[in-house]
């Protein structure tokens, strides 16, 4: 039986998500709500549906723990590099993986070319800079990576939310093309 790692921060998303895949017959579904806990994870499942702004930890917030020489303003962006992270180390162990955002649309995002990079030892540099909690800055320079750029948007969805049933299942049919 597949087993599929779905991460989300946020308790509503999650009910949703658990509602919808309890419904999704011969896969197993775990669920996380931090990165630190999905990296933990991501060995033994075949499959990731993650958000995109996520924690390093289940103690970590927008309104706290910001990394020494961020600003305030900057760390929702060091929250989005946490989803990021699970997508790019997904693709390096060849797992089908969907990365999925809520910031006002519903939007599915995945890595184009996965095969491609899997190649590039150069998205193992990425990989190393994200698992120890790199600064923004560089971050944001690793951004302009190609491999970062390459992150495709399978599609933005107005009026639909990750709390419901429709927004789980655009994930799951597009997580499972990759199958």
């Amino acid at each position: 039986m597949k087993k599929i790692l779905i991460v989300d921060d946020t308790q509503a998303n999650l009910d949703a998500a658990k509602a919808f895949f309890s419904t999704v017959p011969g896969y197993e579904f775990v669920y996380t709500t931090n990165r630190k806990d999905a990296e933990a994870c991501l060995l033994e499942v075949d499959g990731l549906i993650t958000d995109r702004s996520l924690p390093w930890t289940d103690t970590e917030q927008f309104n706290c723990e910001i990394p020494s020489g961020a600003s305030k303003s900057l760390f929702p962006n060091y929250l989005q590099s946490n989803g990021h992270y699970l997508l790019l180390k997904s693709c390096l162990l060849n797992k089908p993986s969907i990365m999925a955002t809520d910031h006002g649309k519903f939007g599915l995002m995945k890595l184009a070319n996965q095969s491609k990079w899997q190649e590039d030892s150069s998205l193992e540099d990425i990989i190393f800079l994200m698992e120890n909690r790199t600064t923004l800055d560089t971050y944001f320079t690793f951004g302009k990576h190609p491999a970062v750029k390459e992150i495709q948007v399978l599609g933005w969805y107005e009026n639909l939310s990750k709390t419901t049933h429709q927004a789980w299942k655009l994930a799951w049919e597009e997580i499972q093309k990759q199958f």
